[in-house]
């Protein structure tokens, strides 16, 4: 029996063009290739991706609400996201980086 999903392009990021990359990233934290990804794992896939390619520099503050406007979403997800990156090690909150 033929798998229906076979053929068809899956979703991989926000970045389309980086679709490839994308998928890299999400087996770096899922292990294998989804049939699609939830807007958290998107933005967390681009996100992980501008840190690798060193878009984003060490320390460089991450602001919700621009990268919800950015992907025009609410800032939920992008919570979600930082949130699953901070548990991976590849972000702290500001929180956490504050002296005490």
């Amino acid at each position: 029996m033929e798998d229906p999903a076979a053929g068809r392009p899956l979703a991989r990021s926000i970045d389309l063009p980086r679709a490839r990359a994308g998928y890299a990233a999400y087996r770096l934290f899922h292990g294998e290739e989804p049939a699609t990804l939830s807007v958290k794992d998107q933005v967390a896939v681009t996100i992980t991706e501008r840190i690798v390619e060193r878009r984003l520099q060490p320390g460089q503050k991450i602001l919700e609400q621009s990268i919800a406007d950015e992907f025009g979403i609410s800032k939920a997800p992008v919570s979600e996201a930082l949130m699953l990156l901070e548990y991976t090690g590849l972000v702290a909150s500001a929180a956490a980086r504050a002296p005490t």
